[in-house]
């Protein structure tokens, strides 16, 4: 299953292992997260038509991130993208010190509408950067890459002056 979801107006956090994690936030503009999750799936034939399906492997959640941002943030001299690439002395959140360098995002959409407010989150942990684009200059970013999950944890709720609820998706 694919899931695109809009940036606008959101907010981007990474954040890297180390004990006291470093982190970095970017306010979006405009964009796009799209992201791809599900298990390979096994047909089956028998004398030539299909019989059956079944699981396959597990897959790794496919990410891509496509944005404007307006305004960065980033803690203890650590930019998004030194925590994003593991630069600067950032630490990696996967425990094996052999794997390649992984970081978590928090993507955090709001939305309002009158004087309620939505709320929406993902949460990306274990991801690898692939092919990356960064333009400072523009504030423009884009990047690919692949998360050791199998599905991202969404959470949903709203909140307004009278009432506040919650959801999980």
């Amino acid at each position: 299953m694919q899931k695109i979801v809009d940036l606008r107006d959101a907010v981007i956090t990474v954040s890297d292992g180390a004990s006291s994690p470093n982190t970095a936030t970017l306010r979006i503009g405009d964009g796009a997260f799209t992201f791809k999750q599900g298990s390979e799936k096994i047909y089956v034939p028998d004398a030539g038509k299909l019989w059956k399906v079944k699981d396959g492997d597990e897959m790794p959640v496919e990410v891509n991130f496509d944005f404007v941002w307006l305004h960065s943030h980033g803690e203890a001299g650590k930019t998004f993208e030194d925590i994003l690439l593991g630069n600067n002395g950032c630490e990696s959140v996967d425990a094996d010190a052999c794997a390649p360098y992984a970081c978590d995002i928090a993507v955090n959409c709001t939305a309002v509408c009158g004087n309620v407010s939505y709320y929406d989150n993902y949460d990306v942990s274990d991801f690898r950067v692939e092919p990356q684009t960064f333009d400072m200059k523009e504030g423009k970013v884009t990047l690919d890459g692949k998360a050791n999950i199998t599905e991202v944890p969404h959470t949903q709720s709203s909140a307004s002056s009278s009432s506040s609820s919650s959801a999980t998706a």
